[in-house]
């Protein structure tokens, strides 16, 4: 009928209205979904230039979940995922969050920077004690002539009791020095430490230095040790002015075992601290091992067999 007739361009401009109406929000939805994913890509791309240009040192961190977060972490120094994210999330993040709130990634900051202190205290000391082996036992053994500080002769004389012409302790001396040694070094991943304030960086020159001074002490007080021992048959000597009684050669090489021993081991108390080594309490696993350590240096050098 004439009505219906009417009614047609009607429903067509509705139509047409609607569609309009319904494209254009899907438009304007597409636009903000873009602008969203552009202005959070484009805002990481920007740090990283200005990172690369004038502000060094700065450090650019993206936090994220669904997929168009996957762009911005990845190209963030560090990509967080936190918990529940999708797979692109996870698979181009540097961290994943296994649990909910974002208060893990002060657990994670604090956690990780306590494991760079303690590889720091662990070159310290490793570096530490090395120096003190190696360069004690090239100097004793090129400069130090057992032979030169007691001659036997007369009545007593006995070719057993001749001294020999370069300094040296027994090699299984020298091994179980090295192993109970590893067993404080790995106890050293257990210890007490206080994270920093501030980030972390490897600083190899002032590592280097601090670990230096701490085993060129240790080794100094090595030699003057071995050679006010060597020098103990003088009358004038220091060791003689102690009162102490003169050293066979075999008790020489048992006092500077027990000295090289405990110095490495107690230099554990001074490589794992900033300032005095009380002024942080160790773990209980680090004193552990440094009492088992310095128990059994002191039990063989007491029961170690004469010959």
């Amino acid at each position: 009928n004439d009505d219906d007739m009417h009614a047609i361009p009607w429903t067509v401009v509705s139509f047409v209205w609607l569609y309009c109406i319904c494209w254009g929000i899907i438009q304007d939805v597409g636009k903000v979904i873009c602008y969203y994913f552009m202005e959070k890509y484009g805002l990481i791309k920007t740090s990283e230039i200005i990172t690369q240009g004038d502000l060094d040192g700065i450090t650019t961190t993206m936090r994220g979940d669904g997929v168009n977060d996957a762009p911005a972490l990845k190209r963030a120094d560090v990509g967080i995922a936190v918990s529940g994210c999708t797979d692109a999330a996870r698979a181009s993040s540097d961290i994943v969050l296994t649990e909910e709130g974002l208060s893990v990634i002060i657990t994670a900051i604090v956690t990780s920077r306590k494991i760079f202190t303690r590889m720091k205290n662990f070159v310290i000391y490793r570096v530490a004690c090395t120096v003190q082996l190696l360069f004690f036992f090239f100097l004793s053994a090129i400069f130090y002539d057992p032979s030169e500080f007691h001659t036997p002769s007369g009545d007593d004389y006995d070719s057993d009791d001749e001294w020999p012409s370069y300094f040296a302790i027994p090699v299984l001396a020298l091994v179980t020095i090295t192993i109970l040694n590893d067993g404080t070094l790995i106890a050293v991943a257990y210890d007490n430490v206080h994270a920093s304030k501030m980030p972390d960086k490897w600083e190899l020159n002032n590592l280097y230095l601090v670990s230096s001074v701490i085993g060129f002490i240790a080794m100094a007080s090595s030699l003057i040790l071995l050679e006010f021992a060597l020098n103990s048959h003088a009358d004038d000597s220091i060791w003689q002015g102690f009162g102490l009684e003169s050293l066979t050669y075999n008790e020489v090489m048992t006092t500077m075992y027990l000295k090289i021993a405990l110095s490495d081991y107690l230099t554990l108390f001074n490589s794992r601290t900033k300032s005095w080594s009380w002024s942080s309490v160790p773990s209980p696993i680090l004193m552990g091992a440094a009492f088992i350590a310095t128990f059994t240096s002191t039990f063989l050098a007491a029961y170690w067999p004469s010959t």
